[in-house]
């Protein structure tokens, strides 16, 4: 499948939240920041990345650093900042992370505009919460994607594939997500009585 990206797709659009943010009690897998610095001056979540399912869909979060809303004291608000883009992932996604198996940021971003052709921007600002998404289409055998969100150093009509490819070293010794035993028992619990 061809990739192409379009400056015209890069216009949030405004959305109804309907996704609830990750936390340490909905996560099946995370990875928090290894700055503890960074997350209290900046009264941000301490979650950089993870997995949940809420409503039957696999949702993966990723802390957005540019999106989070800069918050110097915390004075004003009790809550913690916040920015995710959030991918809605197939099971196969999600159960090769549940299996421990290492997933690229890029393969949770091919694999939302594939087959959903949307992702999504969470940001949490003193204490409202805003939800804006992407907007994809695909054309025959084109995915057209936003450009403000896409890889920087894709290649104009380069397919998923060569661009995989092209980055393969760069993924290779990369980490798997930490798993979050306790939530992954009770989702498997739920499974087998419902």
């Amino acid at each position: 499948m061809i990739i192409v990206r379009d400056k015209s797709l890069d216009t949030k659009v405004k959305c109804d939240p309907f996704i609830d943010v990750i936390t340490d009690d909905t996560a099946l897998a995370l990875l928090k920041h290894d700055d503890q610095h960074y997350t209290s001056r900046l009264n941000v979540s301490d979650i950089k990345t993870g997995l949940t399912k809420q409503d039957n869909q696999y949702y993966y979060f990723d802390h957005d650093i540019v999106s989070t809303p800069k918050n110097f004291s915390s004075k004003y608000s009790n809550s913690k900042n916040f920015a995710y883009k959030v991918f809605p992932v197939t099971d196969d996604i999600a159960d090769r992370i549940i299996n421990e198996e290492f997933v690229s940021i890029w393969e949770v971003f091919f694999n939302s505009f594939v087959n959903y052709q949307v992702i999504y921007l969470m940001v949490r600002d003193y204490d409202t919460t805003q939800l804006h998404k992407y907007i994809g289409y695909i054309d025959d055998d084109k995915l057209t994607i936003p450009y403000g969100v896409s890889p920087s150093d894709m290649r104009d009509n380069q397919t998923i594939v060569e661009f995989f490819y092209q980055n393969e070293r760069k993924y290779k010794y990369n980490e798997t997500l930490p798993l979050n035993i306790p939530v992954i028992r009770e989702m498997k619990l739920k499974q087998l009585f419902s």
